[in-house]
This record gives C-alpha cells, structure tokens and sequence, in this order.
C-alpha cells in the first residue's frame, strides 16, 4: 500500500511492522531431525547458577550428562562414567574424580546399584536432590535479579514525559 504526502506529492510506502510469533517449539528451534533423538529439560536457573555452585566447567558438562539420562523423577539417572567419559573426550578415571568432586560440593550423592541374579555391579545411580536443593534455595535471588531486569526494561519502554518547568 502506498501513501501520498500531502506536502509533495510524492508517492512514500507505508512501512509496516510485522511482529512474528514466537517460535517456542523446540523442533522449530533446533529441527524436527535433531529433536527426534531426544532432548533434555534443563531449568533455566542451572545455568545461572554455574558461578553460585562453583562448579567448574567439566563439573557442569558432567551434571548436563548425567541429566540426558534424568528420565523419570521417581527414578534416579545411571549413566556409566565411561559413557560419560567417552562423550567428553575425558578418561574415566578423571570423571570420577569430577563426580568426587560433586559430591564434596553436595550437589550429587552417588549410589551403587548390582544386577540381581548376574551378580556384579552395574552403573552407579545419582541422586541430584542436592542440586535441586541448592537450586532451590537460590531461587529468591534470581527471583528478584528478575523482577529487577523486568523493571528496568519497563522504564525504559515507557517513553519519557515531559517535564514541564
């Protein structure tokens, strides 16, 4: 559509602004191929809390992996350490080391588990209600860190009134 300017004459387009919907959907975001492997809830608060928890950047993609098997809340995650290993690039034994250090931080409580009736031991369980707890008790903070943003942006949207002297 086109407008005349009343001044000159000339013929100016209208610009129209069009706000698309968001794209939410995970397939839409990350492709129906990609998305129908699996994929993962993670809060939000995780990653904002990386720095709060001290954890450092291999305890963290060891947290993230252990989570991908985090399928039923009733049910504790057991992927094996050289699963874990083998997608990080890492040794075993340097990602036990990264679980020791996680539990120290009380973030993780691992649990042995055995196959009945073919005897030895299978993949350890991991319990992260001590993450969850600490995730849990850092909430308010990020609660206000995010109402104060949610503030901040408002006062900037709104335009400025004018003063009168």
């Amino acid at each position: 559509m086109t407008k005349t300017d009343p001044g000159s004459g000339s013929v100016k387009p209208k610009v129209v602004s069009l706000k698309l919907a968001p794209r939410r959907r995970a397939d839409e975001r990350w492709g129906k191929a990609v998305i129908a492997r699996g994929f993962t809830v993670l809060p939000s608060m995780l990653f904002w809390a990386q720095a709060r928890l001290k954890l450092t950047p291999d305890e963290f993609n060891v947290i993230l992996q252990i989570t991908a098997h985090w399928w039923d809340a009733n049910e504790d995650p057991w992927p094996a350490k050289d699963t874990i290993a083998q997608r990080m690039g890492k040794n075993p034994r340097t990602v036990q080391r990264y679980i020791t250090q996680l539990e120290k931080k009380e973030l993780l409580e691992r649990k042995a588990r055995f196959r009945p009736g073919r005897g030895g031991q299978a993949p350890n369980g991991y319990s992260l209600k001590g993450l969850v707890k600490q995730l849990e008790a850092l909430e308010p903070e990020f609660r206000k860190m995010v109402e104060l943003n949610r503030d901040r942006r408002r006062r900037v949207e709104r335009p400025r009134e004018a003063t009168s002297a």
